[in-house]
């Protein structure tokens, strides 16, 4: 029978041993009859174990009849191994790589958590501030456009626009807001007032007066045909924006003394638009 001994298996060296026998012609007749199949020959495999630790020598010994061939091979057992071991598939510097950027893409959103957390109390103070200086800003802007008005306009003052009930002054300061647009209200309705009555007397007078018009409207309407004096008219423009401040600014606060002073304007006016009204 053919037997192999081998003693360190290879592929590589079975691969040798099969070249080997294929390539081998049999020395003689008697030879090539002992190695047939009912009578295989001996084959041995065997290793030199006296060599460096990188490098294995194989010897391969075949016997076949009378006939004996053998092989060597230098084998480096590094090289071996380098094949045997599977290569991966990501580096190891790309994962560190992999892992620095997901850290620092969530170290930010940590980082101001942490801060709100525990600085919480000092940012509401800052917020706190913040809101108070924009709501000093428009309330500065109210003032010098309040301050404005009233050097401009060239108007008699009447003790009954004048005239501040205390329940008026409470307002100011409680509901600053409120308290000037209530005054405002006023003068639209007096606005509306005079325009239908002077509609009504002279009929083509205003021959585009609808009820649905604004207050800003009729004004311009009245402002043509010289109905009130031009020092209330530009009253009106003024008083209307420093209503609007109040009435879209979320943080507005003045101090009630400039209240008071819109509201005598307002009344003010109010008082010129329904003398107007009841002149002939």
């Amino acid at each position: 029978m053919i037997r192999i001994e081998r003693a360190a298996p290879r592929v590589k060296a079975e691969l040798a041993l099969l070249v080997l026998l294929l390539a081998t012609p049999p020395a003689n007749a008697d030879d090539a009859k002992s190695c047939t199949p009912q009578h295989p020959a001996r084959k041995s495999l065997s290793s030199t174990s006296q060599k460096p630790a990188e490098q294995q020598i194989n010897d391969v010994v075949v016997l076949c009849g009378a006939a004996t061939s053998s092989q060597s091979f230098v084998e480096n057992k590094d090289q071996t191994k380098a094949k045997e071991e599977p290569k991966t598939s990501i580096s190891f510097d790309r994962l560190l790589e992999a892992i620095a950027k997901v850290l620092a893409s969530i170290a930010w959103p940590i980082a101001a958590v942490t801060i709100a957390y525990n600085f919480k109390k000092e940012l509401a103070a800052l917020l706190t501030r913040l809101k108070k200086f924009k709501a000093g800003a428009a309330e500065a802007e109210f003032s010098e456009l309040l301050r404005e008005t009233e050097e401009d306009v060239d108007i008699v003052r009447t003790p009954e626009a004048q005239a501040i009930t205390p329940e008026v002054i409470d307002g100011a300061a409680t509901n600053p807001r409120g308290a000037i647009l209530s005054a405002w209200i006023e003068v639209e309705t007096a606005i509306r007032q005079l325009y239908e009555s002077k509609a009504s007397r002279e009929a083509g007078l205003y021959p585009t007066y609808r009820p649905s018009r604004g207050p800003l409207q009729l004004m311009r309407e009245m402002q043509k045909t010289e109905i009130l004096d031009h020092n209330y008219i530009a009253l009106f423009h003024d008083l209307r924006t420093l209503r609007n401040d109040a009435a879209h600014d979320v943080d507005f606060n003045p101090p009630p003394g400039e209240v008071v002073r819109y509201i005598q304007l307002a009344r003010e006016l109010t008082v010129a638009l329904k003398r107007a009204a009841e002149a002939d």
